[in-house]
């Protein structure tokens, strides 16, 4: 993961180098695709960093609620149980 993300810190290094020479040479069309290719690999490298902060995420609330919501659903069900003075099945 380390090596993917060094990869595409350089990989944007370059490209924003490339848009700084094409600005100073004012390559307005140069530079507008230099730009939008930019924000493509930002926002692409935007949705992997998101990508994994979910699925650090799900797996840390399986391993703290033993299976996805265990913990708060039985909480809330013997909560309502005993309130309405009923059994639960």
């Amino acid at each position: 993961m380390l090596m993917i993300l060094t990869m595409a810190a350089h990989h944007v290094r370059y490209r924003a180098q490339r848009v700084t020479v094409a600005r100073e040479q004012r390559d307005r069309g140069a530079l507008s695709i230099e730009l939008a290719l930019l924000v493509i690999v930002l926002i692409f490298a935007a949705g992997v960093v998101v990508l994994a902060i979910t699925n650090l995420v799900k797996s840390k609330a399986g391993q703290i609620g033993g299976g996805g919501g265990g913990a708060t659903g039985g909480t809330a069900g013997a909560t309502a149980g005993g309130s309405t003075g009923g059994t639960t099945p």
